[in-house]
């Protein structure tokens, strides 16, 4: 997930081909978290940051795209009544 926290950084600038390349690299971040968010393992913390970035971002294709996938992130994690402890769930 790292490479892709990069990416989004290195595409920082105003243009219209740096909006598109941070909208594909927040649109592979939620992919990837879709389809292996429980394999992720340490690179939560790259993800979660790339997703702030876009979620930042003044191109609201790139915003919106990180807050489909935040939106993902949070239908699938509940917390058990009396646990206290986060769940991952299968949203599909």
């Amino acid at each position: 997930m790292r490479p892709l926290l990069t990416a989004m950084s290195a595409a920082s600038g105003p243009s219209a081909v740096h909006g598109r390349a941070r909208n594909l690299v927040a649109a592979a971040v939620g992919q990837s978290l879709q389809h292996f968010g429980p394999a992720i393992g340490t690179g939560w913390g790259a993800a979660l940051e790339t997703l702030r970035l876009a979620a930042a971002d003044p191109c609201p294709g790139v915003a919106r795209a990180a807050f489909t996938c935040s939106s993902s992130i949070a239908a699938a994690v509940r917390v058990p009544v009396g646990c206290g402890r986060l769940t991952l769930t299968n949203p599909r």
